[in-house]
């Protein structure tokens, strides 16, 4: 059957990675009794249904979520700036409502916005691409290439504020974002006012009603997505106070 996977984001703020402090994330991947067309109509249902549930306050889609360890890094230009071969961005593709379902601030220029439809030729970057890449000039109005060949450009719309993406450790990466309009598959966001854990058994009562065969998978908190995202630096920080530690007793003991 088709899988589905459902994270609970809470208290995202506190660990500096830009996302609101209520939103529930899954990932619905839709076995081959869909087809293209159908996919679509599924989630233009799924979003409208989970929209029309109490408390919920925005549903969007992404292409890729942060810290779900998927990546999808591309080539691109900037038209107006000393490219060099090979300099790769994160690429993601994004319903009108996903930053603002994830609570990612705007810090220029718009979102996308259900007007906008299918248009390709329009993107949305994160603030760490603007300073790199727009240093000194403004990056609303601005070119990207959008095709590894660079001969199709999309025009800059927004710039967000950055999020902690891969890991919470590290740096947040220039960021490019285009206008899914059709969404087909990947993940959700659901920003509610409704606790996540309630949020998320009544998400998937809603989807066994749209598809009785769908895989539903276990939730995760906030608290498990972050310990797995940290385990590194915890790792290291405990070796280090063991080390420091073991020190302290060989000056003492002489």
């Amino acid at each position: 059957g088709a899988g589905l996977f459902i994270r609970s984001y809470i208290n995202v703020v506190s660990v500096d990675t830009g996302f609101s402090q209520s939103t529930v994330a899954m990932n619905i991947g839709l076995d081959a009794r869909y087809s293209q067309p159908q996919r679509v109509e599924f989630f233009r249902n799924l979003f409208a249904r989970v929209e029309a549930l109490p408390g919920v306050q925005k549903v969007g889609g992404i292409s890729n979520l942060p810290l779900s360890n998927s990546e999808d890094l591309r080539e691109f230009e900037v038209d107006g700036y000393p490219n060099k071969k090979g300099q790769l961005a994160e690429s993601r593709w994004a319903t009108p409502q996903y930053f603002s379902a994830m609570g990612i601030p705007l810090a220029a220029g718009r979102l996308f916005t259900q007007e906008d439809k299918s248009n390709r030729s329009i993107a949305i970057v994160n603030e760490s691409f603007a300073k790199k890449y727009f240093t000194n000039r403004n990056p609303i109005g601005g070119r990207v290439s959008r095709e590894d060949d660079h001969t199709q450009w999309s025009t800059v719309v927004g710039v967000i504020g950055d999020v902690r993406d891969s890991a919470l450790e590290k740096a947040p990466e220039p960021q490019i974002y285009n206008l899914d309009g059709d969404f087909g598959g990947g993940y959700i966001a659901v920003r509610s006012a409704v606790p996540a854990k309630s949020l998320a058994a009544t998400i998937r009562s809603t989807l066994r009603s749209i598809d009785p065969n769908l895989a539903v998978g276990d939730i995760q908190t906030m608290g498990d997505l972050e310990s797995e995202a940290s385990a590194q630096r915890r790792f290291q920080t405990s070796l280090l106070s063991v080390f420091a530690g073991i020190a302290l007793f060989l000056a003492l003991v002489g």
